[in-house]
């Protein structure tokens, strides 16, 4: 996993198309591949407006093979279906928020705002990790 610091100017899905974009390997037939990569959006419209800003990118160039593209719950799903029980939306984000809640204040800086942003300069509770 690794971070990329996009222009703050540009809206997001054009960035984050871009970024994508300029990764992109060719396949042997000559068409893009972003296959490798997993792309976390907040939403499913947010994810649907990234898959149609990299078809415009790509519609000159042959087409793209996409990136998988899915909401964060995704990441604590198991690999296999019906390996183990899975977890429900309040249960993923319980689980993600409780996650955060232990970083320790120096981890994920470039992900996260500063603690001394909590409410009133609170210590960070569960609503902060919302």
């Amino acid at each position: 996993m690794s971070t990329a610091f996009l222009d703050p100017s540009r809206p997001l899905v054009s960035g984050v198309a871009d970024w994508l974009a300029a990764r992109a390997r060719p396949t042997p037939a000559g068409v893009a591949a972003l296959d490798r990569f997993f792309v976390a959006v907040p939403t499913r419209e947010a994810g649907r407006r990234l898959r149609v800003a990299l078809a415009r990118t790509f519609a000159d160039r042959g087409g793209v093979i996409p990136p998988r593209i899915g909401l964060p719950g995704r990441l604590l799903a198991p690999a296999e279906p019906g390996a183990f029980p899975t977890a429900s939306e309040a249960e993923c984000r319980a689980a993600l928020a409780k996650i955060l809640l232990e970083l320790a204040p120096d981890e994920c800086t470039a992900l996260l705002p500063p603690r001394g942003r909590a409410p009133r300069g609170a210590k960070p509770d569960f609503a902060w990790a919302l």
